[in-house]
């Protein structure tokens, strides 16, 4: 039975030093992407890429076009030895920015529009710094979003991200995620929880001013997005969990407007997609392959009935061109 693919684009926090710099050896098209990203940008990123520090290229300013940039170089380079993904897979999903990527892999944004919105996005998300974000495993949405009941600080944290069936990241004002962590250890969960290198609370209501000043870019994302594309790769959305038709300017606009302060809801958009396939494509053999630095969203996938691989160095790339072409 063919196996049915879904491609997975990262977001911000998959971003590492050194992020394209085997990559800038093994293909002239990398720095011929690196050079139209900073003409877009209008500044040197290679460096930070490159060379970091850790600090620097984890400023949201830094790490958002970056994670993008790295994601587009490998689509470009796989294209180079005739793999085009975008055709022989069914379904893309990003990860909160990692939605862009999606856009663009459908040809439903060009890159340089892609990359003037992630660089307007990431100066409004930058200028929200009042607060933090924690990811807590072992835990469900239900019992986190009781305990926040329960203590009363509804309008202090929020649940930003549903990962998993038991993983998800609260947001909102540290001494209050403090409680509501020991919150749920008193009720005899068993959880683990990390505070995230981010520098505001991403996806809640603290976000609003950051929200409002993109919608100044409204106008850009209407004109942007190509409703003419021909692709046949569906996109859902990781904000709505949802299959949404790319090609509904109104609807693409709206999403990308409202994702900033609204909850990502991965663990819903890979069980959705997921059914789609099995419904539409009559095949239980479904394959994610995460493309872009690091390996955290295929890390997501414990549970589900797939197979995955995740595309990031010159050493993925020629294991997976082994994989597509035997004589290669």
């Amino acid at each position: 039975m063919k196996t049915s693919r879904i491609l997975l684009f990262p977001g911000q926090g998959s971003q590492y030093v050194g992020m394209c710099k085997d990559l800038l050896k093994y293909s002239t098209k990398t720095r011929y992407i690196l050079e139209e990203s900073e003409e877009i940008l209008g500044r040197s990123i290679s460096d930070i890429m490159f060379n970091g520090p850790s600090n620097t290229i984890s400023l949201t300013t830094n790490s958002q076009p970056l994670v993008f940039i790295h994601s587009w170089i490998i689509l470009q380079i796989l294209k180079e030895h005739d793999i085009h993904l975008e055709k022989s897979s069914s379904i893309c999903i990003g990860h909160s920015l990692g939605e862009y990527t999606s856009l663009c892999a459908s040809n439903l944004l060009s890159f340089s529009d892609c990359l003037s919105l992630i660089k307007q996005r990431s100066e409004c998300m930058s200028k929200c710094t009042e607060g933090v974000m924690y990811s807590l495993y072992l835990c469900n949405q239900d019992v986190v979003h009781q305990c926040i009941k329960e203590l009363d600080v509804e309008e202090r944290v929020w649940v930003a991200c549903v990962n998993g069936s038991r993983s998800v990241v609260v947001a909102g004002y540290e001494y209050e995620i403090e409680r509501v962590i020991d919150g749920l250890k008193q009720k005899g969960k068993r959880i683990n929880s990390k505070r995230l290198n981010t520098s505001g609370p991403f996806h809640t209501p603290l976000m609003r001013d950051a929200t409002m000043a993109f919608r100044d870019c409204k106008e850009l994302i209407e004109k942007s997005i190509n409703v003419d594309s021909e692709s046949s790769l569906k996109y859902c959305s990781s904000i709505s969990g949802k299959i949404e038709d790319a090609n509904d300017k109104e609807m693409v606009c709206k999403l990308l407007l409202d994702q900033i302060e609204s909850p990502v809801q991965w663990y819903q958009a890979l069980c959705t997609s997921m059914d789609y396939i099995r419904d539409h494509n009559n095949s239980d053999n479904i394959e994610f392959i995460e493309i872009g630095p690091g390996s955290q969203l295929t890390s997501m996938l414990r549970g589900f009935q797939c197979t995955s691989q995740s595309i990031d160095t010159v050493s993925d790339i020629e294991s997976f061109l082994k994989q597509e072409v035997p004589n290669s």
